[in-house]
């Protein structure tokens, strides 16, 4: 299996993840970004990358691992950034 015993603990509803979402407190201060692809073949479906409650922003034709160097994700990310220096 590829990943191994960490594929299974990012699938949704996982014993994993549950415990995890039941532990993290949010702080309700805090602004909240997710930025997502439609075109991820790792998060699949994409409703499992929305953030209830965050600004969920939507971006095409950039796979899961090209999410990290895109040059489009990197500028949303330092536009909300900069609107919210102190947040």
């Amino acid at each position: 299996m590829i990943g191994g015993r960490y594929t299974v603990q990012l699938q949704p509803h996982s014993r994993y993840l549950v415990r995890l979402n039941s532990e993290t407190e949010v702080d309700v201060g805090s602004r909240w970004t997710a930025i997502y692809s439609s075109f991820d073949a790792v998060v699949f479906p994409t409703e499992l990358a929305l953030h209830p409650g965050a600004l969920n922003i939507g971006i095409d034709l950039v796979g899961h691992h090209a999410l990290l160097v895109s040059e489009r994700v990197y500028r949303l990310v330092k536009e909300n950034l900069d609107a919210h220096p102190h947040v």
